[in-house]
Order: structure tokens, then C-alpha cells, then sequence
């Protein structure tokens, strides 16, 4: 092989490796830019998410205050009151759970007196 194309080849290689960094680098920014995007969307759906969620949750907690305070309080009881002895009622339930329906009816009634 002559000197000239010796150094030609030397050239070419020289080049073909600072285009393999050049890629490489290209590679990487992408690679960098797809992260960052992959991110952004990430937080997108999840802050959507949980605002959609309070929302929801919200609503329901709403209208099942509505409810309790309406239909399951007792006189002069307060709605959280309620809520507190209805989820010790299940609880109590679930813990020893009575297949009489009139039963655990009745065990959440107050005594009424006025049959004795």
C-alpha cells in the first residue's frame, strides 16, 4: 500500500469515529428529549388523575353526608357522630355477623322506653 492511501484510510477512520461521537451524542440528546417528554406527560395524566379524583370523592362525601344526616342521624346527633357509630356498627358486624336482619336492626335502635 502506498503512503497516500494509507493516509487516506487513516483519514477515513479518523472521520468515521467523530461521526460515531456525533451520533452518539445526537443519540443521547434524543434519548434525554424522550425522558423529559416522558415525564411531562407522566405528570400530566397523574395531576389530571388526582384532580379527578378529589373531585369524585368529594361529591360522594357530599351526598353520603347528605344522606346520613337525613335519614341515620339520631335526634340531636351530628352527622360525623353518626358516621362513627354506623362504621363501628359494621365493624361489630363483620367482626361476629348475625344472619337475623331484625336483629341487628333493632340492636342499632335506641331503647325505647315507652313500652315497658
Amino acid at each position: 500500500m502506498n503512503e497516500e492511501m494509507k493516509e487516506a484510510m487513516k483519514i477515513s477512520a479518523e472521520t468515521n469515529e467523530r461521526m460515531l461521537e456525533k451520533a452518539g451524542e445526537v443519540g443521547q440528546r434524543a434519548i434525554e428529549g424522550a425522558e423529559d417528554a416522558y415525564r411531562a406527560v407522566e405528570k400530566g395524566v397523574t395531576t389530571g388523575y388526582k384532580k379527578i379524583e378529589e373531585t369524585v370523592v368529594g361529591g360522594f362525601n357530599k351526598i353520603t353526608d347528605k344522606f346520613v344526616g337525613k335519614f341515620l342521624t339520631r335526634e340531636g346527633e351530628t352527622v360525623e357522630k353518626a358516621r362513627r357509630r354506623l362504621e363501628q356498627n359494621i365493624q361489630k358486624n363483620v367482626e361476629s355477623p348475625s344472619s337475623d336482619v331484625n336483629a341487628q336492626v333493632n340492636a342499632d335502635k335506641p331503647a325505647d322506653d315507652s313500652k315497658a
